[in-house]
């Protein structure tokens, strides 16, 4: 059997791989981090007093032509985990045309709820549906593509060792928001027209020394998202989110503004990438984008 297993949750992944180990020794497994005759080869030995063997080839990018080619023996499994897929080549088309290719995405949020729950429970804590939902949000499991199950488990771990019921103040105390998180939350601001408290985290940011030109750039494709959900006032919050993809409490803000208003918004902020590109006074680009932006949603700076 050949399997290519690709996508942007690492901790799914590896679950099927441990699936397809089990029951297997370690004489029967090998691992290779090229994809070459070398471990064709090695697919063709047969298993060692085993009915099977497993045979893993951890690439960066599926780019190997002789996939489309070679046969693999029934007694091999032969699973190539690649980093990055290209699906408009022909190799993609070809392996995707014979079954063998299995893109692995991020969990939804009901199944993401469950997978928290039984980690919880695994680890002797629990925590009620309200601090859940905070934790998801802080964690930035659904908005950071740089955020797996396994930052996830890492988290529930070190909240569950400091507690058995688990509150806000935990969260907040013990796990660590990512940037696109943060960069959700001061977009948030914006759109919430508090200036206090944006003035307040833009500045804390960028004495984190946060790049300037990273933070617009995130908040521009925040902004982006709040366009697209701002064309849809007046339809319920479930055909938006099913829309969009995204659950609500990410484009909620935007909703009490005109489309041509956000729109207004996008000019700004990629005005101030633009500035900073071009070697404008990084810190006083921001402050100074983040006004233009409050001013365009109607906010006095």
């Amino acid at each position: 059997m050949l399997k290519v297993l690709f996508g942007e949750e690492p901790y799914l992944i590896d679950r099927l791989v441990d699936q397809m180990a089990d029951g297997l020794d370690e004489m029967n497994i090998a691992r290779f981090e090229t994809l070459d005759d070398q471990v064709f080869q090695a697919a063709q030995q047969f298993p060692f007093l085993a009915k099977r063997q497993l045979i893993i080839a951890d690439v960066p990018k599926l780019a190997c032509e002789s996939l489309c080619k070679v046969s693999i023996p029934e007694f091999t499994d032969l699973v190539v985990l690649a980093g990055e897929v290209d699906k408009r080549t022909s190799l993609y088309k070809k392996l995707n045309k014979k079954g063998c290719l299995e893109e692995v995405k991020k969990m939804d949020l009901p199944s993401l709820k469950t997978f928290i729950t039984d980690q919880l429970a695994e680890h002797g804590g629990r925590m009620d549906e309200g601090v859940m939902d905070f934790f998801i949000r802080h964690i930035g499991y659904l908005t950071d593509e740089h955020i797996s199950l396994y930052t996830v488990v890492t988290a529930i771990k070190q909240l569950t060792f400091a507690a058995s019921v688990i509150k806000k103040e935990d969260v907040e105390a013990l796990v660590e928001k990512s940037i696109d998180v943060k960069m959700w939350q001061l977009s948030g601001l914006l759109l919430n027209l508090d200036k206090k408290s944006l003035f307040s985290m833009a500045t804390h940011l960028l004495d984190e020394k946060e790049s300037v030109i990273g933070m617009l750039s995130m908040i521009l494709r925040t902004f982006r998202l709040a366009y697209k959900a701002s064309l849809y006032k007046g339809e319920k919050s479930s055909v938006i989110a099913k829309e969009l993809g995204v659950p609500a409490f990410q484009y909620q803000a935007a909703m009490r503004f005109r489309p041509e208003q956000i729109s207004g918004c996008l000019d700004k902020l990629q005005g101030g990438v633009n500035e900073v590109k071009d070697g404008a006074p990084e810190r006083v680009v921001f402050f100074s984008t983040l006004g233009q932006v409050l001013l365009q949603l109607g906010g006095a700076v």
